[in-house]
C-alpha cells in the first residue's frame, strides 16, 4: 500500500530545505549552541562548517558515528560545575582568585562547613593538618 498525498504532506517539511548547486545543505540549530561551537572550533582555527565537514568523513572512515552515543553519566551537582566552569572561561562568570594558599584552603573549608555539604563528605572537604581525615 503506497502513502497519498495526504500522508506524504504530514511528513514533508512544510517549506523545503534550500536547494545547493554545490550538493550543501541547511539545518536548525539553536543560536546559542551555533554560538559555543563557533567559539570552540575558532580555537582550533576551523569554522563550524569544517567541524561538520570533519565529521562526516570520520564517519564515512568507521562506517558509523565516530564516537560512542551515550547519555552523561554525571550527576546535577557535577553538571552544575561543569556549566560553571564553561561560564568562567567564557569570561561570563567572575573566578574566584586568591593571594596565597592560605587563603585558598580557608575558603575551601568555608565552603565544606556550609549546609550543602552537610549531607556527605567529599574529596574536595578535608582536614589540611591531615588530609586523610575528612569533615
Amino acid at each position: 500500500m503506497g502513502l497519498s498525498r495526504t500522508h506524504v504532506r504530514k511528513i514533508l517539511p512544510k517549506k523545503p530545505p534550500p536547494e545547493f548547486p554545490d550538493g550543501g545543505f541547511c539545518f536548525d540549530i539553536k543560536k546559542d549552541t551555533k554560538a559555543r561551537a563557533e567559539e570552540l572550533f575558532s580555537d582550533f582555527g576551523i569554522t563550524v562548517s569544517d567541524a561538520i565537514i570533519m565529521f562526516l568523513r570520520k564517519s564515512l572512515m568507521v562506517g558509523g558515528v565516530p564516537f560512542d552515543v551515550v547519555y552523561p553519566r554525571h550527576n546535577s551537582e557535577t553538571e552544575a560545575a561543569i556549566t560553571e566552569t564553561r561560564e568562567i572561561m567564557a569570561g561570563r562568570l567572575p573566578a574566584k582568585t586568591f593571594a596565597n594558599l592560605s587563603e585558598f584552603y580557608a575558603d575551601l573549608e568555608a565552603d565544606c562547613d556550609s549546609p550543602q555539604h552537610e549531607r556527605a563528605p567529599t574529596l574536595s572537604c578535608f582536614n589540611f593538618s591531615n588530609p586523610l581525615t575528612t569533615h
